[in-house]
C-alpha cells in the first residue's frame, strides 16, 4: 500500500526528495499554494533582457547586414546579430536552470506542478529566438501569482499578456468598423485569440458555441495588442457597440473594460467548470478518471465561481484521487525534474549544480535529451499545449531516449553517488514494488543501480 506521503508527492507534487519532507495532511499541500513561494524566493528569475531595447537593436542590426553598402557594415551588422542571439540563447539557458531548480527545491511541489499545469494550459509560444523571453515573462506574471486566486483573474492576465498577444497575432485584429479597418481595408478580424479563448481556455472543444459566438468575442478583444513587451489598447482598432456572446449581450464604448465581465460570465459557465474539472483529473490522476471526480471538481469551480484554492482542494479531497495505482507517465520535464530531486540530497544539491551549469551541460543534460524524449523546451507545437495522454510519451524514441538520460544521472552525482538500496525508499519510498527493490540491490555498481532506479516503470509514472 503506498502512503498517503509519499503518493501526495509523486502524484500531486514534483517527487519525493530527501532534502523536503513530504506532506502530513492533505491541508499541508493547499498550505503550500498559500504561504510564500519559497521556490522563487530561492530561485528568482530576474528578467534581465530589456525586450523592447533588444527588439529595435536587432532591427536595426538586420538593416544594417542586409541594407548596408559596404561588406565592413554588412559584417558589423551579422556580428551584432550574432551576438544578440548567443544573448537570447544564454537568457534561455538561464531560464531553464530557474525552472528546474525551482522543482528541485521546492517544500511545496503543488504549487510548481499547478504553475506548469495552468502555463500549459494558457499555452503561448516564441515563434521566433527574439520573443523566448516574453515566453518566460508570461509564466512568471499571468499565471503563478494566480494559482491560489481566481481562474477569472488569470484568464484575464493571461488573454491580455504580450506573449499570449503576440502569440495568437491579435496585434493584427481590426474591427470592421474601426477607425483603421475604414482608412485601410485590408486589415480584417483576427478570431486566433477569441477562438483559443472559448475553445481550449474555457468552455472546452466541445463547449456550446457556434462561430458566431467566435466572432463576437473576437470583436470585443479589437484594441488589444502590445508594444514588444507591454500591452497596450489601441482605440482605433476597436470594434465598439452591442455584441452577443452565448446568450448575454454586452455594451462596449471604446475600452477594453468589458472584458471583465465576459471573462467572469465564462468563468462561471457550467462548461467550464466540467472543461476544467476533467482536465486537472487527467493530469493529475488518470487518463481516464472516475467521473465522479470529475464532477466533484466541476461543482466546486462552479459554486466558487472559480476560485481556483477551492477548485483544488476538492480535487485532494475526493478517494478517487487517492487511488494506490500510478496511472499516468511522468512528461520528460516531469522526468527529468523528479529525477534530479531525487538524487538531491544533502551531500549534493542538484539545483546548485544547475546554477553553475554552463551551455554544454543544460545542453547535454537537459536541452536535447528533452527534445529526444518528444517535449522540446517550452515549444508544444500548438496552442492547446502539451498532450495529456500517455501514449504521446511511450514511445520507441522517447523510451530509449529516456534510458540514455538515466544512464547519464549518475556522472552528475561524482562522489556523492547513493547506495542504490537506499535510494530506492528515497525514489519511490512505499511506491517502490520489490521487483525495483531487488534491482537495486543486485546491480553491479551504484551507479548501475541509481539508474535502474530511473528507468524503472514506478519512476516514471505518476
Amino acid at each position: 500500500m503506498v502512503a498517503f506521503q509519499d503518493l501526495a508527492d509523486i502524484r500531486f507534487g514534483c517527487g519525493l526528495s530527501a532534502r523536503h519532507a513530504s506532506p502530513a495532511e492533505p491541508q499541508d499541500m493547499l498550505r503550500g499554494l498559500s504561504d510564500p513561494d519559497v521556490a522563487v524566493i530561492r530561485h528568482p528569475l530576474d528578467l534581465q533582457t530589456d525586450f523592447s531595447e533588444m527588439a529595435a537593436q536587432m532591427k536595426t542590426a538586420r538593416k544594417q547586414m542586409n541594407s548596408s553598402k559596404t561588406e565592413a557594415a554588412r559584417k558589423q551588422g551579422r556580428e551584432s546579430l550574432n551576438a544578440m542571439h548567443r544573448r537570447l540563447a544564454a537568457e534561455q539557458r538561464r531560464h531553464v536552470r530557474v525552472a528546474l531548480s525551482r522543482w528541485i527545491d521546492t517544500p511545496a511541489g503543488l504549487r510548481e506542478r499547478l504553475v506548469h499545469f495552468w502555463t500549459d494550459h494558457f499555452t503561448v509560444e516564441a515563434r521566433t529566438i527574439m520573443w523566448r523571453p516574453l515566453v518566460a515573462a508570461f509564466s512568471e506574471e499571468a499565471i503563478r501569482p494566480h494559482v491560489d486566486g481566481s481562474f477569472a483573474d488569470m484568464l484575464m492576465a493571461s488573454s491580455t499578456h504580450s506573449a499570449m498577444l503576440a502569440y495568437l497575432d491579435q496585434v493584427r485584429s481590426a474591427g470592421p468598423d474601426s477607425a483603421v479597418a475604414k482608412a485601410r481595408p485590408s486589415r480584417g478580424l483576427n478570431e486566433n485569440l477569441g477562438r483559443e479563448i472559448l475553445e481550449l481556455h474555457t468552455l472546452g472543444v466541445d463547449g456550446p458555441y457556434t462561430q458566431t459566438d467566435v466572432r463576437q468575442m473576437a470583436l470585443m478583444l479589437t484594441g488589444l495588442s502590445h508594444d514588444r513587451s507591454e500591452p497596450v489598447f489601441r482605440p482605433r482598432l476597436a470594434q465598439t457597440g452591442q455584441f452577443e456572446l452565448l446568450g448575454r449581450r454586452y455594451h462596449r464604448d471604446g475600452g477594453a473594460e468589458v472584458l471583465a465581465d465576459v471573462f467572469r460570465d465564462l468563468t462561471e459557465h457550467p462548461a467550464t467548470a466540467q472543461h476544467i474539472g476533467r482536465k486537472l483529473a487527467v493530469h493529475f490522476v488518470s487518463d481516464s478518471p472516475d467521473p465522479a471526480l470529475v464532477q466533484h471538481i466541476a461543482g466546486r469551480f462552479a459554486d466558487t465561481q472559480g476560485d481556483l484554492l477551492q477548485t483544488i482542494s476538492a480535487l485532494i479531497e475526493h478517494p478517487a484521487a487517492w487511488s494506490p495505482k500510478l496511472s499516468n507517465i511522468k512528461p520528460p520535464l516531469a522526468y527529468i525534474g523528479s529525477a534530479l530531486r531525487a538524487v538531491s540530497s544533502p551531500d549534493f544539491d542538484a539545483s546548485a549544480y544547475l546554477s553553475g551549469a554552463q551551455r554544454k551541460e543544460i545542453n547535454a543534460n537537459v536541452l536535447v535529451p528533452l527534445r529526444r524524449m518528444g517535449q522540446l523546451w517550452q515549444s508544444p507545437g500548438g496552442p492547446d499545449g502539451w498532450p495529456e495522454r500517455d501514449g504521446a510519451w511511450v514511445t520507441p524514441a522517447g523510451l530509449a531516449a529516456r534510458a540514455r538520460w538515466a544512464m547519464q544521472v549518475p556522472g552528475l552525482l561524482g562522489a556523492a553517488l547513493p547506495d542504490p538500496r537506499a535510494f530506492v525508499d528515497v525514489a519511490l519510498g512505499s511506491a517502490a514494488p520489490g521487483s525495483v527493490r531487488f534491482a537495486a540491490k543486485a546491480a553491479e555498481t551504484r551507479a548501475d543501480g541509481v539508474a535502474l532506479v530511473l528507468l524503472s516503470p514506478a519512476f516514471q509514472m505518476t
